[in-house]
């Protein structure tokens, strides 16, 4: 006759996960986010950043072919503004500006998203304070004292610079075209 084995004991609970054992699961889970969390949005950070700079070179190119072709930069008063602005007119060459652009030469075409709900022209971070500097004298010099609401220690040796200012509260960073 064979050996029968004893039978087994049955078990109170079924298999599965202690409540140990879910908490140490929750704890590594909330200690990975923690250490993720702030990588990822210093990357969306870094993203934004990377594509106002790029706005800002289309911008300036744009502003260089429009000296190439007039022989002198468009007076634009320091800030760029929004839609049907002297920016924007002179840029788009839409054929209201007969005074800066009287060939009506497109130079720039601005995309949806580079204007905010009411039309103030922004930049990746939603800011709408954005200034211009550029070489009106044409010496290949910007003095630093044209640059208002940042701080530039010497002067520039560039034809355009566009930054943005941050605002109180907006949370955006100073972004400059020649950084």
């Amino acid at each position: 006759m064979r050996d029968r084995l004893p039978p087994r004991p049955s078990r109170a609970f079924p298999p599965g996960l202690s409540l140990v054992e879910l908490l140490v699961v929750i704890a590594l889970l909330g200690l990975l986010a923690g250490i993720l969390l702030p990588v990822g949005l210093s990357v969306r950070q870094s993203a934004l950043e990377t594509s106002t700079r790029a706005r800002f070179a289309q911008y300036a190119t744009a502003l260089e072919q429009f000296r190439q072709d007039y022989g002198y930069y468009p007076d634009l008063g320091g800030t760029l503004g929004g839609k049907g602005d002297l920016f924007h007119r002179v840029l788009s060459g839409n054929g209201s500006e007969r005074t800066h652009n009287p060939r009506n030469i497109r130079y720039h075409t601005f995309a949806a998203d580079e204007f905010d709900a009411d039309g103030q022209l922004v930049d990746a971070f939603g800011n709408g304070d954005l200034r211009i500097v550029v070489d009106g004298d044409l010496d290949g010099r910007l003095p630093a004292e044209k640059f208002a609401g940042i701080a530039v220690e010497e002067d520039l040796h560039l034809p355009v610079a566009i930054y943005s200012v941050p605002g109180p509260g907006n949370g955006s960073p100073a972004v400059r075209s020649w950084e």
